[in-house]
C-alpha cells in the first residue's frame, strides 16, 4: 500500500518536471545574435565615453564628484554627481581605472546625440 502511494505522489511529479522541459525551445543566447545593435563607441556624456580613464571623468566634468561610493566585491568605484546618492544627476562606474557604465538620471545631462533623460523611444531610436 506504501508503494502505491508513494508511486502516485511521485508519478504526477516526475510527469510535470519532465512536461516543462521543451526541448525546441529557443536559447536566450540566440537573441543576442539576432538583434539589431548600434554602434554606441562615439557615444558620451560630457566628453566622457566608455573607456575614459577616472581622472577624465572630474576633468571633463569640471568638477569632482559629489560621492564616491567603493565596492569591494566585484571591485569597482562609483562616482556620483548630484545633490545625494539617491538623487543624482549622472553616475559613473569606474572599474580598473576606467569608465565601464554611466547612468544618467535626470536631464542636466545628456549624450553626444542629445538624448536626455524622459525622451520618447521614437526620439531615441531616430538620434
Amino acid at each position: 500500500m506504501r508503494i502505491k502511494n508513494y508511486f502516485l505522489f511521485v508519478f504526477p511529479l516526475i510527469l510535470v518536471l519532465v512536461a516543462s522541459c521543451d526541448p525546441s525551445s529557443t536559447p536566450k543566447e540566440k537573441y543576442y545574435s539576432s538583434t539589431k545593435s548600434t554602434n554606441l563607441e562615439s557615444e558620451n556624456v560630457q566628453l566622457v565615453s566608455i573607456g575614459s580613464s577616472k581622472y577624465e571623468v572630474a576633468s571633463c566634468l569640471k568638477k569632482k564628484p559629489k560621492f564616491i561610493e567603493i565596492t569591494e566585491q566585484p571591485p569597482y568605484t562609483t562616482y556620483i554627481y548630484g545633490k545625494s546618492t539617491e538623487k543624482y544627476d549622472v553616475e559613473f562606474k569606474i572599474v580598473d581605472n576606467q569608465v565601464s557604465r554611466y547612468d544618467l538620471i535626470s536631464n542636466k545631462y545628456a549624450t553626444e546625440k542629445g538624448i536626455h533623460t524622459g525622451d520618447s523611444k521614437q526620439s531615441v531610436v531616430r538620434a
